[in-house]
């Protein structure tokens, strides 16, 4: 018996069983919508063309191109990564072939980072593995005898995010977009999950945006009037510049996205805020003296109590938020 002549053809559809281990993750760029990645994806599958054969004899072979391959490839990897491929054969107490392939990746790979709960966000980063075969060939399944593994003691990020201890491994398809024939080609899909650490966030720069915000209502003890609206309007006017000149001193820490983000929406309904007050001691001119005081109390409670519930409903949803991301 002789291994040559053996094509690498099949008539029945093959399942390919993967497992991997991430052996490092490193910098992940939200904006950039990319992340490092050191990764081991192994892929094994049946070959009983090499039943019977002794394992020694067909490894000394070498030409693995003679096999049937399912012509996997990693399809959101950039395209300076480092990528490796080895074979090796295995055989079972009854003499079965199994050829596994070793892929060993290591750059940057593409994401969707969706920033819309910075900086609560969760984000979860994917290698996509394909097979260049149609489904009707192919199928990948999630390796049922070995559990796909992460090394988190590498994980260079730290200060900034949590990672999960768990990699969620799931198989999908994708219409294949150069076949006019509609057919779709195997996808598995290999994801670890992140979260953000927001304390940053919160202490320097929610806390002080509530600080400076709260000052607009000492505005409220000048005597009301128009003898003394320009006072009003000139302190009013001061802690908005101020709180403005903060967001510009922060927004380097913020991502620089085409929509608004958690934190973002807060900074903005913050200055509308300080703007309706503003806005309001404009227009107490129009009231006589005897009525300006009352008028002006009852605003202040409005005022005041708006703000309050604002920035209640956002703590509420804030907790909501980082109740959820320990649940995932």
């Amino acid at each position: 018996m002789t291994l040559l002549g053996l094509k690498p053809i099949r008539s029945e559809k093959m399942a390919i069983h993967v497992h991997c281990l991430i052996q490092k993750i490193g910098e992940i760029d939200t904006v950039g919508e990319r992340f490092y990645a050191e990764i081991q994806v192994n892929s094994r599958w049946r070959e009983p063309k090499l039943d019977g054969f002794k394992k020694n004899s067909v490894e000394a072979f070498h030409d693995w191109s003679a096999f049937w391959n399912p012509e996997l490839s990693v399809i959101n990897a950039f395209s300076g990564v480092d990528e490796s491929i080895a074979y090796s054969l295995m055989y079972d107490a009854e003499g079965k072939a199994t050829l596994e392939e070793q892929r060993q990746l290591k750059g940057s790979f593409s994401e969707c980072l969706e920033l819309w709960n910075y900086p609560f966000d969760v984000q979860e980063l994917t290698v996509k593995l394909q097979s260049t075969r149609d489904e009707s060939e192919v199928v990948l399944n999630r390796d049922p005898s070995v559990e796909s593994r992460i090394n988190r003691q590498t994980f260079t990020n730290r200060q900034q995010w949590t990672l999960s201890k768990t990699v969620r491994v799931w198989s999908t398809t994708v219409p294949d977009a150069y076949s006019s024939s509609r057919a779709s080609q195997p996808t598995l899909c290999m994801c670890c999950i992140v979260k953000r650490k927001a304390d940053f966030f919160i202490w320097n720069i929610i806390i002080i945006m509530i600080c400076i915000c709260s000052m607009i209502f000492t505005t409220f003890t000048i005597e009301p009037g128009v003898r003394l609206i320009g006072n009003r309007l000139a302190l009013s006017f001061f802690i908005l510049l101020s709180n403005i000149t903060f967001k510009f001193s922060v927004s380097s820490t913020i991502p620089k996205v085409p929509y608004l983000t958690y934190l973002d929406r807060y900074i903005v309904l913050s200055m509308i805020h300080l703007c309706l007050v503003c806005i309001w001691h404009a227009i107490t001119i129009i009231f006589n003296d005897s009525s300006v005081r009352y008028v002006d109390f009852i605003a202040f409670l409005v005022l005041l109590s708006g703000y309050v519930l604002f920035n209640g409903i956002w703590a509420i949803k804030s907790k909501y938020l980082s109740r959820k991301r320990r649940n995932i």
